[in-house]
């Protein structure tokens, strides 16, 4: 099958993502791969609270409801201080896994 993508670069918007990585919240450490978009599986039964930084640098903080719920944001990190106890929360990042964080 022909991938009508093939030429679309990760930095594209209109690429899809073609891995899905897991995120651990971490203050410190940034995610490995460049993230198109953010999954987040709020298994926790109350309203759970994220805290990121965007690609520019800016901290966001924002509520997730119970469920499942796409964010189409590009992160460096999910920070551990300010985002809810991970216990019940899945994280993936939609991502081009062949193209570092910076690179295109």
């Amino acid at each position: 099958m022909n991938d009508p993508y093939h030429r679309s670069g990760p930095n594209d918007p209109i690429a899809p993502a073609s891995a899905l990585i897991a995120i651990t919240p971490d203050d410190n450490t940034p995610i490995a791969s460049g993230i198109k978009s953010l999954r987040i599986f709020n298994g926790t039964g109350a309203i759970a609270t994220i805290t990121v930084i965007m690609v520019n640098g800016q901290n966001a903080t924002f509520t997730v409801p119970v469920g499942l719920t796409v964010e189409p944001i590009r992160i460096t990190h999910v920070l551990a201080t300010g985002t809810t106890s991970t216990a019940g929360l899945e994280l993936l990042g939609y991502t081009d896994s062949a193209y570092p964080l910076g690179d295109s």
